[in-house]
């Protein structure tokens, strides 16, 4: 069983970055009855538009929120990291992929595997 998933229960939990990942991380979520409340992204092109049905909005809009927590599904971490601390997001709001892996051990190597043959495999 996934521990301390509560904190996820009723705040707000929002996606950074519209990436297979992501949509793997939000379906394992919403096993525990806990719903994704928006992705972020920086792309205009995706602003205000919506994937999975839930709405993609631009990065200021958790600057309207009180409580939330962000997920980083993406190689580009630091940098997105970075503008999150720099818009004045808290750190310890900041999940990383491999810190929510590390914490639940949920998101598990197979299906890790998994999703990297999938995004490569026009190359295989």
């Amino acid at each position: 069983m996934i521990k301390n998933l509560k904190k996820f229960k009723n705040t707000p939990v929002i996606m950074f970055g519209v990436s297979l990942e992501g949509v793997a991380i939000n379906m394992k979520l919403m096993q525990y009855s806990i719903k994704l409340h928006c992705f972020i992204d920086n792309s205009k092109a995706l602003q205000g538009t919506y994937k999975n049905d839930i709405i993609i909005n631009p990065p200021e809009y958790i600057l309207s929120l009180n409580n939330y927590y962000v997920i980083i599904p993406s190689c580009h971490y630091k940098d997105m990291e970075k503008q999150l601390l720099n818009m004045g997001v808290n750190k310890k709001k900041i999940w990383r992929v491999e810190q929510f892996n590390k914490e639940y051990n949920e998101i598990d190597m197979p299906l890790k595997l998994k999703l990297y043959i999938f995004l490569h495999k026009i190359n295989l």
